[in-house]
Formats: C-alpha cells, sequence, structure tokens
C-alpha cells in the first residue's frame, strides 16, 4: 500500500506523492486516503461508512517509504521538514492538546 492510503501505487511520480498528500492532509484535512475512497464509493465499491473509515484510519499517516530520499533532495531533516509542513498547518481545522500534540478537530479528544 502507498502510504496514507489503503491502495498502492498511483502515479509514475509516488515518491513525491506520498509528501504532497501529507502536506495536503495537515492543510486542508483532506488526504490521498479520502480521494481513493471518494473514488471507490462514486464507483460502488465501498459504502460512505467503509469510505469514512478508511479514511479516518489513513489519512495524514506519515510517508515512511520515501521520506529519505525526498529529505536527502530537499537537504532537510526530518525534524525541519515536519517543523516546514506545522507552519502551514491549518488551525481552523486542527487544535492543540494540552500536551502540545495537534489533533483534527472533528476527532475526539
Amino acid at each position: 500500500k502507498s502510504d496514507g492510503s489503503f491502495e498502492g501505487m498511483d502515479g509514475i511520480d509516488d515518491e513525491i506523492d506520498d509528501i504532497d498528500y501529507f502536506m495536503m492532509f495537515q492543510k486542508f484535512l483532506f488526504g490521498r486516503a479520502t480521494r481513493f475512497a471518494c473514488r471507490m464509493l462514486q464507483n460502488g465499491h465501498l459504502t460512505r461508512g467503509q469510505a469514512l473509515e478508511l479514511a479516518h484510519q489513513y489519512d495524514g499517516e506519515f510517508p515512511r517509504t520515501y521520506i529519505d530520499n525526498v529529505l536527502c533532495y530537499l537537504d532537510l531533516t526530518e525534524s525541519e521538514f515536519k517543523n516546514i509542513v506545522g507552519q502551514h498547518r491549518n488551525v481552523e481545522l486542527w487544535q492543540k492538546r494540552l500536551d502540545g500534540e495537534w489533533y483534527a478537530s472533528y476527532h475526539a479528544q
């Protein structure tokens, strides 16, 4: 499976796609699993409940598979990368717990 989803590869540039979808989720609370789940729901392969369950389970998963390649290319450490991405988090969609961890505002603490 691809990081952040329940499906396999989707495009020729999937190494960077994992990062793109991860950043998209941080900003818009919509990631790769939501994209695939919507497609499968529209095609009648999933129920709405199944689609929601898969999206909640996999969206936002950190893109481990190719992160080292991408970080090398960007000349960043993982910590620097996470800090940069975190600066673009949409605070209307995310809330911070007392322990400093972020959670999607639609999820219970």
